[in-house]
């Protein structure tokens, strides 16, 4: 997990989409929306249309920050 860290905080978007996913599923870490929130934004800023579409899943349902169909259509 060291290594995707790493990667992801270096700004790879392949790291930070999967980390979003493991942290959105609680695979291998402790299920946090927060942490699978900021992660898939850092990933769909760069264009990552997996973690934009996750970003947007999480958004309408309003799991772990504030609901807002306005911000996931975005």
């Amino acid at each position: 997990m060291c290594e995707w860290r790493a990667a992801a905080d270096q700004g790879h978007l392949h790291a930070q989409c999967f980390l979003g996913k493991t942290y959105d599923q609680g695979c291998g870490v402790a299920q946090s929306d927060a942490e699978a929130v900021r992660w898939f934004r850092k990933a769909a800023d760069q264009g990552d249309a997996s973690a934009q579409n996750s970003l947007g899943q999480i958004l309408v349902i309003g799991r772990g920050l504030a609901q807002s169909s306005v911000e996931a259509a975005r």
